[in-house]
């Protein structure tokens, strides 16, 4: 059943967006180039602090220009500037699903674990029609088990049906959406009785007690 993001359980009609941790550390292509561009930072430093490129097998180093060292040292931002781009931009798309999507039901079709990841391939139908996507996700403790022939909710962008995600990947596997926020009971007494200030809980019952035990003194008195 079609539904916009909107109508989805959340009390507000806004489903909560995913952190850019979540992300970077879930999405497949965000996870491999990310060590990446920070290894080829750290051996761009390098050379540049040290002058010389590292040499191969029991090889020594070789002594490099300091003109080409810098050099080195600028190429690699750009490419780590290009690569935080490409990261940026799914990190975007994601958290724009979460927006402007559309959840709806797909079916597992295979699910493929290796060892750079897990890749799903689902089938959904959108507007009447079939699509088959696929998805390529880092497995963690808290991800969820998806088997083959099941149903699982996924996220649609409604202009591109083939980029699709699950959504049990990013939503909040803590979250209790029947639980009331806390201090829900206090805010709601308060707005019915505005002239009364509410105190912790602990200070009415020793509020109370020590109101019981005048009463009682007062009638012993009598």
């Amino acid at each position: 059943m079609l539904s916009f993001l909107g109508d989805s359980s959340d009390p507000d009609g806004v489903r909560k967006q995913p952190s850019t941790w979540s992300i970077v550390w879930t999405d497949n292509a965000c996870y491999q180039i990310t060590p990446i561009a920070a290894v080829v930072f750290v051996v761009a430093l390098l050379i540049k602090l040290s002058g010389t490129l590292p040499g191969g097998r029991g090889k020594p180093d070789i002594p490099v220009d300091p003109g080409f060292a810098s050099l080195i040292l600028a190429y690699a931002v750009a490419g780590i500037l290009f690569l935080s781009a490409i990261v940026a931009l799914r990190v975007a798309r994601i958290r724009s699903l979460f927006d402007r999507g559309l959840e709806i039901e797909a079916t597992v079709r295979k699910v493929k674990r290796v060892r750079g990841g897990t890749t799903l391939k689902l089938e959904l139908q959108h507007a009447g029609i079939t699509y088959r996507v696929r998805t390529a996700f880092q497995p963690g403790s808290r991800t969820p088990r998806f088997d083959e022939g099941t149903r699982i909710s996924v996220l649609v962008d409604p202009l591109n049906p083939r980029r699709a995600i699950p959504l049990a990947l990013y939503a909040d596997p803590g979250a209790d959406p029947g639980a009331a926020p806390a201090g829900t009971s206090e805010r709601a007494v308060a707005a019915a009785l505005p002239g009364v200030a509410l105190r912790k809980s602990k200070g009415w019952v020793l509020r109370l007690r020590s109101g019981s035990s005048r009463i009682a003194r007062a009638r012993a008195d009598r």
